[in-house]
């Protein structure tokens, strides 16, 4: 099933979850949350374990023009093989404690279950880098205040449109056990640019 909060979409499922794709990767200064909790068992309570596997389809594909998107991740075990991209974002693989209010905020309102394994596999990627790249967010008022919204409107992702800082980008792993193979990749490196814009009126029109 789906469902979508402020500033938050998410796919939940009481199963087993693959996705083979070239990326996965969160829309612009939007949660993804991806939360794979099994059925409680009606004797014990003990909830059944579920597997959420990434794989990679064999074709490249270049970094996204997304900024500031956050993807995460809940299952009781994670298998990355394939590529995960959040630029200028964060991305969170696995939960260590689901009753945790700060786990609670980050993925939402539902169901979360502790993460026993994490697998990073060899080829897989996992990264919040721009990669060089410049991607467009937000946009400036008089050349001064940078702001991400709805230009003159409501800002729909933050309580303040006004910005002092770009988006921090991080990657979590949480889990009981987390198996780091060779050729596995996290990469937060920096290099590229956030870049805003501005309609500027002028005699012979706008400008950008």
């Amino acid at each position: 099933t789906g469902a979508y909060e402020r500033n938050l979409a998410s796919l939940d499922t009481r199963g087993d979850l693959l996705f083979r794709a070239s990326q996965i990767y969160p829309a612009t200064d939007e949660r993804f949350a991806i939360r794979a909790v099994g059925a409680p068992d009606p004797d014990t309570g003990e909830r059944a374990g579920t597997t959420v596997t990434f794989e990679h389809n064999g074709r490249d594909a270049d970094t996204p023009l997304s900024a500031g998107g956050r993807l995460l991740v809940d299952a009781t075990h994670i298998r990355q093989n394939g590529v995960l991209r959040a630029p200028a974002g964060r991305i969170v693989l696995g939960v260590t404690d689901p009753a945790d209010e700060a786990s609670q905020d980050r993925f939402g309102t539902g169901a979360l279950v502790a993460t026993d394994s994490v697998v990073l596999g060899e080829g897989g990627e996992t990264s919040v880098s721009l990669n060089g790249k410049t991607i467009p967010w937000g946009y400036t008022v008089d050349g001064r205040d940078w702001r991400y919204g709805l230009y003159g409107g409501t800002n729909l992702n933050r309580e303040d449109g006004d910005l002092d800082a770009p988006p921090e980008k991080a990657i979590e792993i949480l889990g009981d056990r987390i198996n780091f193979n060779e050729g596995a990749v996290l990469d937060t490196s920096g290099g590229g640019d956030l870049q805003a814009q501005e309609w500027i009126a002028g005699t012979a029109g706008t400008r950008g």
